[in-house]
């Protein structure tokens, strides 16, 4: 295999998690701030799952000063001090690393851009392609042959890689190097570097391009006209410095060989020790040869080598439920009561196809109590049909109870094609998951086995696979359907009642 190294820039990654998070912080139960370890997992597990990268360093700032702080006392001066939520998370980050077995690469003054400069240009001239992992426009300076820039995603987009053809293009540059005179002259207000107050970046690129660097800036000056000619002439000591401080350093005494940072088999039991201190349940659905424990006394010598990444979920087959099949007027009449005593419910419809408007209603699945459910099947004689429906309508169009359900505009809209308008406060699962994490997908199967342990009963199971030979839900025994649609009520009510999930907690305590 080819190699493809990996260097991230820890703190740019950190302080990118944690400011995610910022509206809506996620803690554990024993209140540490966790956002910024969450969020620096969750990118590196993304990565390596993606990339599948051979090689991986992460690199870390220095505590105390740097070489170009003594060159320059106000470099940085301007940025607030590091929150303390996100000084608690190093230490827990740097273990995570360690189990992972990443190497973490420090270097006292010097700060991560120069060690990961170092390392990329070393790397990089030994024909190895080798990816610099950063949000940091800074390190487009360090963009060549075999090195590129990877830009994490932003705002929906996909993760951007520059090389030097998209550098230049980008930039209007004809070496990337060149974005160090660019910011000479435009400075850096993040780092605190001056550059030529008064040039922005669009006249700093122009500039560039026409005369090949600060120097060559200078050296033409008087060429210049206007409001440029003066600034340049004012600022000449400023550019000069404005450069030192953006060069990142390429030679930083490393003793770190490609060897040292090979892709290494992760400590499962630590990362799993880690996960669950810091309460990082679909994280440790991932850790396939250590289950949690919780799972592995439920599930005895389920997890043998052949079985563990199925058997690593619970499910109807090893978990107690009750759930019932309501198919009499006795049990009817008797979840009505049930029901109508409660404050809060989830609720799913069952029809013969997803098609709003030609499916036929086969029953509606209710639960308000984990592992619990109840499944109404409706009866095949229209009249009779109609009067349960008309009962239970008097508590879906009661704005007394709050409605819980996933995609609840489809069970909405199918009630409404048997006269059934819901009312009342509801709560959409599918669609809290996506304002708490856009970028994942929704579905229940999914939200099941991230955050609950819990694989539910697939669809095929009960109608088979797509085709000819594929039945509907009214074609199939009513326990097993009962089982199933009463499972996806739980499922989804469990979701929202007993999840430990501080982003549900917080964002939609009072639903």
């Amino acid at each position: 295999m080819k190699e493809k190294i990996f260097l991230l820039d820890a703190y740019a990654l950190i302080f990118r998690s944690y400011y995610a998070f910022i509206n809506r912080p996620i803690t554990n139960s024993k209140g540490l701030n966790t956002s910024a370890i969450f969020g620096f997992v969750k990118t590196l597990q993304e990565l390596i799952k993606k990339e599948t990268p051979t090689h991986l360093a992460v690199a870390f700032d220095p505590a105390g000063p740097t070489f170009r702080g003594e060159i320059y006392p106000q470099y940085k001066a301007n940025r607030p001090s590091t929150p303390e939520d996100i000084k608690a998370s190093i230490p827990y980050i740097k273990k995570i690393l360690e189990a992972y077995r990443i190497p973490v690469v420090l270097v006292p003054n010097f700060e991560a851009d120069d060690v990961i400069g170092t390392l990329a240009t070393r790397f990089g001239s030994m024909g190895l392609n080798t990816y610099m992992y950063t949000p940091d426009k800074d390190y487009i300076q360090l963009v060549s042959n075999n090195v590129y820039l990877y830009k994490p995603k932003k705002s929906g987009n996909e993760a951007e890689i520059l090389g030097v053809n998209e550098v230049c293009e980008q930039h209007g540059l004809t070496n990337p190097k060149q974005f160090i005179d660019i910011l000479a002259l435009w400075g850096d207000a993040s780092d605190n570097i001056p550059g030529a107050h008064g040039i922005g970046e669009k006249t700093a690129t122009k500039l560039i391009a026409e005369y090949g660097s600060a120097e060559g800036v200078i050296e033409h000056v008087d060429e210049l006209k206007g409001k440029v000619k003066e600034i340049i002439q004012q600022h000449v000591d400023a550019i000069g410095l404005s450069k030192k401080l953006a060069t990142i350093d390429v030679n930083v005494a490393i003793e770190l060989t490609v060897d040292d940072i090979l892709i290494k088999e992760p400590n499962q039991e630590e990362l799993r020790n880690l996960f669950e201190e810091l309460e990082f349940r679909s994280m440790l659905i991932d850790l396939v040869k250590v289950p949690p424990r919780q799972l592995v006394a439920a599930q005895g010598n389920l997890f043998s080598s052949e079985g563990a990444a199925s058997s690593l979920y619970k499910s109807i087959k090893n978990t107690v439920k009750n759930y019932k099949l309501i198919d009499t007027e006795e049990a009817f009449s008797q979840l009505l009561v049930d029901l109508k005593e409660q404050k809060v419910f989830c609720f799913d419809t069952e029809t013969t196809s997803l098609d709003v408007f030609s499916s036929n209603l086969v029953g509606i699945a209710f639960s308000w109590q984990s592992n619990s459910g109840y499944f109404l099947y409706l009866p095949k004689d229209i009249l009779l049909q109609k009067d349960w429906l008309g009962r239970i309508a008097t508590v879906l169009e009661s704005e007394s109870y709050t409605k819980v359900g996933q995609n609840l505009k489809f069970d909405m809209m199918v009630l409404k094609q048997h006269g059934i308008a819901v009312k009342g406060p509801i709560f959409d699962t599918m669609l809290a998951h996506y304002l708490i994490d856009p970028e994942s997908r929704h579905g229940m199967d999914y939200l099941s086995e991230r955050y609950l342990n819990y694989k539910p009963i697939s669809i095929e199971e009960l109608i088979g696979e797509k085709g000819n030979m594929q039945r509907n839900m009214s074609q199939v025994d009513p326990m097993k359907v009962a089982e199933y649609s009463a499972e996806d009520a739980d499922v989804t009510g469990s979701y929202i009642f007993t999840l430990k999930m501080n982003l549900i907690k917080e964002d939609y305590q009072n639903y």
